[in-house]
């Protein structure tokens, strides 16, 4: 892996050094992380699939599904960090997973919020178009409260000795005054995202349309007209677009890794010029 971490850098210059570190470290990136890539797509597969596959008795292993996600998801970035620093497997596994877990427990209780903000406008103003915004607006204030934990959050993992509660308190502060930089970095990654996911899951989206219209139809008291090996279908499908998808991700934290290094040098610059002043 590229070892100047520590440097200025620009959003774009940030989006071409994790390409250029991905694809000039490609085959070790690969070798250590193809198999937790390939359970967490497996997983995603069987989140996205279940429904289809048993129906109304789907919501419990939909949930435990939903739930390994955060386990996988930490097998996967554990991996991909332990590529970038030395404070061993163990550590950033655990690192990444707390991570992951306060960021999801942070998003649902928002998406409590969102609810109850939803069937509130709804009720009041009788106005679906009212809910929609509503709902929307609540995303948007979780995710620009979520994107300085980017930062805090690659910190935490790099750095042993800091604590979890950094993450939301002191370093959260430092990644709040870097938030247009964070946004512009990750708004160029969503979009690269965004047109890799298209394709990607475009035969996916079009087997689960299939199969929320034959739902209808079963509930309209038509007979099912899906093949016996759909669910089975849906299942391989899903996982393998999850899979690809899963190496864009990577990419797009390498992207996130090196904006932390230019926000870490950009305040070691500020101390520098502070303590000069100071003499």
């Amino acid at each position: 892996m590229e070892s100047e971490l520590i440097k200025s850098r620009s959003f774009s210059s940030c989006i071409k050094a994790a390409f250029n570190t991905y694809c000039t470290n490609a085959n070790t990136i690969l070798r250590n992380t193809w198999l937790p890539a390939l359970v967490n797509a497996m997983v995603v597969g069987l989140v996205l699939s279940s429904k289809t596959i048993l129906g109304a008795a789907a919501f419990v292993p939909q949930l435990i599904a939903s739930l390994l996600t955060i386990f996988t998801n930490a097998w996967l970035y554990g991996c991909l960090f332990n590529m970038l620093n030395a404070n061993g497997l163990r550590t950033n596994l655990q690192r990444v997973f707390y991570v992951l877990l306060s960021m999801t427990a942070i998003s649902i209780a928002f998406g409590f919020l969102i609810g109850y903000a939803a069937m509130s406008v709804t009720a009041n103003a009788n106005g679906s178009m009212l809910s929609a915004l509503a709902i929307l607006g609540m995303y948007a204030i979780i995710m620009a409260f979520l994107l300085p934990i980017i930062y805090s959050g690659i910190k935490y993992i790099m750095e042993k000795n800091m604590r979890l509660i950094d993450v939301f308190s002191k370093q959260y502060i430092v990644g709040l005054k870097s938030w247009g930089y964070l946004f512009m970095v990750m708004l160029l990654v969503g979009i690269v995202f965004t047109i890799v996911v298209i394709p990607a899951f475009t035969p996916v989206s079009s087997l689960m349309l299939a199969a929320a219209n034959n739902a209808q139809g079963v509930g309209m008291g038509d007979p099912s007209g899906l093949p016996a090996l759909f669910g089975l279908r849906l299942f391989v499908t899903a996982s393998l677009s999850a899979f690809v998808l899963s190496y864009v991700s990577i990419w797009g934290t390498l992207a996130a890794y090196y904006a932390y290094g230019a926000i870490e040098k950009k305040n070691i610059d500020r101390k520098n010029i502070i303590a000069q002043t100071q003499e």
